[in-house]
């Protein structure tokens, strides 16, 4: 399965680990002998002669390798030292997890891309194909209605993306692949598995983006791309994650794991044993693979080649979830059904002049680099907080949003074609588990229906009345209405608010939001219906 320019180890073949080992035992002795550091060539020495006493590599020069690294240190040698200390450690299924600070000093990380706080937009990496995929073999196929829920897609309009169910996935492997390696796919019978397998499959034949069931962007992933040369892969608490790569097409580094997959797979086929995932493709698979790579030597993983990116700079653009892995059956057994309106609506990359849900203009997203200016002094009841308070963030970009016939009701509960429309808002997910719960009325229950033919801006949600949810989000919104409309266009519309208003929060608007007195059109938040 393997090319001439690497080595594929099956960690199960233990011929095969004992030729690796000494093939790169031997390249790391040399270059411990070539060091200039007298030390390090009696360590090389004594190294080579423990190994001549015995057929397999004893604890005992492994310990001598640990106790000589911060002579190694001193000595420019500590990585050639740390090498030769998991070649010597390595065993079937186990590797030394020590390697790691050693083998991130040596690849290109993308922290100092996000030293410093900017702006960003969705736009297409030049280095890398506009294409987003994800894996869900255990679930029913995705359509537009899904595909509109999720992060990945309505966070990167211009990338090409992509849901994958098994049937979609055994397709594809079959056409571009052939049938040998999807009659390896059809082994694996476990559902991580699969996903993982085709998502390198893929990723090696069309490049871009590779990215895990349960990874939910909050905000376009180019800044991602952008800091990346290579192949992108997420580092975190001193392990490599393989729940997001991006790569070129063709990437060697990419083919050449494909293949130690493949070759893991024949080698069940012919003990007939079934595959384990923590062989096939687990975390501890991945990182075990680029660990070998690193030791015997390889291009494909030399720092050119390879990114690693921050977890926590990660978890600002995309976080951990699993509300996008059952979409087909997102709305069974709820009240009302449910749709995205940043999914739905039309990215505006051209004007469009039918009633059309779409965007109509946008502020950039903005990054917020890590911060230290809160402090806390005294004793730490709530280290979440604090730990949120210092972590990067990336907001998506603030768009306006220009519907027809919508439905309003309630605490700002916005309908369109019997559906709730999310808004990417708290209050927005407030307002509608306040309407599953029965406080306001949803289209199949109103029987207030008053039309409103004016163009109109929605001007409150489900914090209404509170001094506080004016400040940070009512005006705010409104604001950005303002400044991206237009003043004229701003003005030639009604603004939307309950009737029971308090005469505060009026003045509020129109102090600091721009709103005047003729502009306002109140509305029985309890009983009224409003079709805009």
């Amino acid at each position: 399965m393997a090319s001439g320019s690497f080595s594929v180890l099956v960690d199960t073949d233990a011929q095969s680990l004992s030729l690796w080992r000494r093939k790169c035992l031997d390249g790391n002795i040399q270059r411990l002998e070539q060091s200039s550091a007298e030390s390090i060539r009696t360590l090389a020495h004594q190294v080579r002669v423990g190994l001549q006493e015995s057929d397999l590599p004893s604890e005992v020069l492994f310990r001598t390798l640990i106790e000589a690294l911060p002579a190694a240190s001193e000595a420019g040698a500590a990585h050639a030292v740390a090498r030769l200390a998991y070649v010597i450690s390595r065993k079937p299924g186990s590797y030394w997890q020590g390697l790691f600070p050693y083998f991130r000093a040596s690849h290109r990380s993308a922290r100092t891309y996000f030293n410093a706080s900017f702006s960003f937009e969705d736009e297409i990496v030049p280095t890398l194909p506009a294409r987003i995929r994800q894996c869900r073999p255990d679930r029913e196929s995705y359509g537009l209605a899904e595909v509109e829920q999720i992060g990945l897609f309505n966070k990167n309009r211009k990338f090409l993306y992509r849901s994958y169910n098994k049937a979609e996935a055994q397709n594809y492997l079959g056409e571009y692949f052939g049938r040998d390696v999807l009659d390896l796919f059809n082994a694996i019978h476990i559902p991580q598995g699969e996903s993982d397998f085709f998502l390198l499959a893929s990723l090696l034949r069309e490049g871009g983006v590779s990215a895990d069931v349960c990874s939910v962007a909050k905000a376009s992933i180019s800044p991602l791309l952008a800091a990346v040369e290579g192949v992108g892969v997420v580092e975190r608490d001193s392990h490599i994650e393989k729940n997001f790569f991006c790569a070129p097409a063709g990437s060697p580094l990419i083919r050449a794991y494909f293949e130690k997959v493949l070759a893991y797979l024949v080698h069940c086929a012919e003990a007939s044993i079934a595959p384990s995932y923590e062989q096939l493709t687990s975390r501890d698979a991945f990182q075990s693979f680029l660990f070998d790579s690193f030791c015997e030597g390889l291009d494909f993983v030399s720092s050119e080649k390879l990114t690693l990116i921050d977890g926590s700079t990660y978890d600002a653009f995309v976080q951990a979830g699993v509300e996008e892995e059952n979409l087909c059956h997102v709305d069974d057994g709820a009240s009302f059904p449910r749709t995205s309106l940043l999914g739905r609506a039309s990215p505006g990359f051209v004007d469009v002049s039918w009633k059309a849900d779409r965007v109509v203009s946008s502020l950039p997203g903005h990054y917020f680099a890590p911060s230290d200016h809160v402090r806390l002094i005294g004793h730490n009841a709530v280290p979440h907080l604090i730990r949120q308070a210092h972590d990067p963030v990336a907001i998506p970009k603030l768009n306006i949003f220009q519907t027809y016939d919508l439905g309003l009701s309630g605490h700002g509960c916005i309908w369109k074609d019997g559906r709730f429309l999310r808004l990417e808002a708290y209050l927005s997910f407030v307002a509608e588990s306040e309407t599953h719960h029965g406080h306001w009325r949803t289209p199949a229950s109103a029987d207030a229906v008053r039309i409103v033919e004016e163009p109109s801006i929605v001007a409150f949600g489900a914090g209404f009345g509170c001094y506080g949810h004016y400040l940070v989000d009512d005006v705010p919104r409104l604001a950005l209405a303002r400044h991206l409309l237009g003043e004229e266009a701003y003005q030639s519309r009604r603004v939307i608010v309950p009737q029971s208003t308090p005469d505060w929060a009026i003045g509020v608007l129109k102090a600091l939001a721009g709103v005047r007195e003729e502009a306002l059109l109140f509305f029985d938040h309890t009983r009224e219906f409003l079709q805009v």
